[in-house]
């Protein structure tokens, strides 16, 4: 398997859970067969690891302080791994803060766009709203690879942009991680939706060079407001219009057949 998957590998692996699961990561942390890198990645993906001390902490913040530029695979899966053990319940309290403050210090000092996305990366594994106000201020970053990264740690975080905002991304960002991180942003925050922001979102929708990954984002934003009358008729207007098959089904999902033109 390529090295450029293993991260995946490892995070399906700790998604999954359960004893096979949990079996193949503990002995990756290990292997000699794997490399340094690949010991921590399999670290971070594992939520379950033995006891969290001291020792470790130190260990992945003393890769982190002597990283390559950009930063290497290690490099970063030192710092995920360092976001994930926030992540655990039996993670010390006075860890715990040396962590946090470590990955504070960590994004104040990162130099590059590739540093920043290291440190919001594993922002985001810490699954912790109390980084909130840290990453917010990264949307409104010069470059797109940090206002992108700072999106996915918000939405990971708990704390995605509004609607208003997450529209304004969707249509900004060129990439499909971006318009799939915007898309995201959407769905967790779409119940704070206003009439402006529905009324947006169909405005967007009936754009003609609007693409059809930004207009299924756009779909399944308003279907799951389809209680209200003004995004329900927004796709009961727009069917007639797409052409695309998987989106007229996925308008089939909030609509009723028989509420259809």
């Amino acid at each position: 398997i390529p090295e450029e998957l293993h991260d995946e590998m490892f995070h399906a692996l700790g998604l999954a859970g359960g004893p096979a699961a949990r079996s193949a990561l503990m002995e990756a942390t290990s292997s000699s067969d794997l490399s340094t890198a690949n010991h921590l990645q399999a670290m971070a993906a594992l939520k379950d690891m033995p006891k969290v001390s001291p020792d470790a902490v130190t260990l992945l913040d003393s890769i982190w302080q002597d990283r390559s530029d950009p930063p290497t695979l290690e490099d970063r899966a030192a710092l995920f791994a360092s976001g994930s053990l926030l992540d655990r319940q039996d993670t010390p309290q006075a860890l715990r803060t040396e962590i946090e403050e470590s990955l504070r210090a960590a994004l104040e000092d990162a130099g590059s766009s590739a540093e920043v996305s290291a440190v919001l990366g594993a922002i985001g594994n810490t699954h912790d709203a109390d980084f909130a106000d840290d990453v917010r201020p990264l949307l409104d970053a010069e470059d797109d690879q940090t206002k992108i990264a700072a999106l996915e740690a918000l939405n990971r975080i708990g704390s995605a942009p509004p609607p208003d905002e997450a529209l304004d991304a969707l249509t900004a960002f060129s990439t499909k991680r971006g318009q799939d991180y915007a898309s995201n942003a959407l769905k967790l925050r779409a119940k704070d939706a206003t009439d402006e922001d529905i009324q947006w979102a169909i405005f967007v929708l009936n754009e003609p060079d609007t693409i059809p990954v930004r207009r299924g984002a756009l779909i399944e934003f308003l279907g799951i407001l389809s209680n209200r009358p003004l995004a329900r008729q927004g796709l009961i207007d727009w069917f007639l219009y797409e052409t695309e098959p998987e989106l007229l089904r996925l308008i089939g999902r909030y609509i009723p057949a028989e509420e259809l033109p």
